[in-house]
């Protein structure tokens, strides 16, 4: 059995979450290639867009305000984290390829 060196390993590992870390932080769209992206992308029973309507007729008047004025929307922020993990049940991974997408229809 080969002696494996855990402290590489888990730098290895710190390596690999500080690059999607910064990543995430370089995530950022405008407004219309965000819901482009959400329209097109599949959830549950429809689509992200589909979700976060649903949840946005739950919330209160103020933050369906709050949300329908973000004209760039940075994966970094917290309020992404409350909208799609928490709102409307989407895993991290899952935002990470939803941005990944807005930010390609953005490029086109």
């Amino acid at each position: 059995m080969a002696n494996i060196d855990m402290t590489k390993l888990r730098t290895a590992a710190e390596r690999e979450a500080e690059a999607l870390e910064a990543e995430r932080r370089g995530m950022a769209v405008f407004r219309l290639a965000f819901f482009d992206a959400c329209m097109g992308t599949s959830f549950g029973n429809g689509t992200v867009m589909d979700a976060i309507d649903f949840l946005l007729s739950q919330v209160s008047s103020q933050q369906s305000r709050r949300f329908d004025a973000i004209t760039q929307f940075e994966r970094w922020r917290p309020e992404i984290d409350a909208y799609l993990i928490a709102g409307v049940g989407m895993t991290p991974d899952q935002i990470d390829d939803l941005f990944r997408l807005a930010m390609e229809i953005e490029r086109s």
